[in-house]
């Protein structure tokens, strides 16, 4: 093994800022918008499409020594263990929220949730296998070339490999960067998901942003409509990572240390970060 060792971190963005996907074309944002709001323009590495980014998401990066066994060859496969940690969290967060926990539930003076109405919530989550990732992207291009239109604009739009759907709505968004150092991998949970805020500073016309918006929000999903309007924001979060943490040392036996990172481990997490992102300093002139 490298003396650079493995680490990760937990963030929200703030404020807000509009991440681009690698090979999405400065032209597909719509720069009056984002001057508008006074976004900051971000262009990633590691391919998909824009993101909305803001403390409506929650971000974990990991990294990875380029000699480690988790970092595989086949950068597919490389998010299988990631996409599985994520999933059996994610399946115990929603066991533990609707399955009737009452410290995560805030008080309320509405009436309680019935349990018809919290099982029809419970939908079920899984991963995206790597068929239905490429079929999916095949078949709205062939036969829904509007729809794909819209939906490819968006990273949480259309499906990848290993990442976390709630019935057939996207959840969780993988990717991964690699570098001689190592791998960077990146998942970001939607902890709200609100599509209207994304259209409304994509390039397209006017009068399709409402299409746009309702065509995103049928194929996303946030933690907070999963597990119920009754649940605390911070709960959640702080939850989320807890049973994350958990995961790791059931299923991988990897402990958690909190600690300042090594010199060298700091030098190339910051390499690999400043390569992910690279601000765009077009979009505020």
């Amino acid at each position: 093994m490298s003396n650079t060792g493995p680490c990760l971190r937990w963030y929200m963005i703030d404020p807000p800022a509009l991440i681009m996907g690698a090979g999405q074309r400065i032209d597909v944002i719509d720069m009056v918008a984002c001057r508008t709001l006074g976004l900051q323009i971000y262009r990633r590495n590691s391919g998909g499409a824009a993101v909305w980014a803001d403390n409506t998401m929650l971000g974990l990066d990991i990294f990875l020594p380029h000699d480690h066994p988790l970092l595989l060859p086949d950068l597919t496969e490389s998010y299988r263990w990631l996409g599985q940690l994520w999933l059996e969290t994610l399946v115990q967060l929603q066991a533990e929220f609707i399955g009737g926990k009452s410290q995560h539930l805030e008080r309320s003076n509405t009436a309680p949730t019935s349990e018809d109405a919290l099982e029809k919530r419970r939908l079920p989550l899984r991963l995206v296998t790597v068929t239905e990732a490429r079929l999916q992207h095949k078949v709205l291009q062939d036969q829904e070339p509007e729809l794909w239109q819209h939906l490819s604009l968006a990273c949480y739009g259309t499906l990848s490999p290993y990442e976390i759907v709630a019935g057939k709505r996207k959840i969780l968004g993988l990717s991964q960067v690699r570098r001689r150092a190592g791998g960077l991998f990146q998942a970001g949970l939607l902890l709200r998901w609100e599509p209207g805020a994304l259209a409304n500073c994509l390039n397209i016309p006017q009068a399709e942003k409402n299409q746009a918006t309702e065509d995103l929000g049928r194929v996303a999903i946030g933690l907070d409509t999963l597990l119920g309007s009754q649940a605390d924001f911070s709960q959640i979060v702080s939850q989320t990572i807890e049973n994350f943490s958990a995961m790791l040392q059931v299923k991988l036996k990897i402990s958690l240390i909190s600690c300042p990172l090594p010199p060298r481990v700091e030098e190339n997490l910051a390499t690999i970060s400043q390569s992910k992102f690279a601000a765009l300093e077009t979009n505020m002139g």
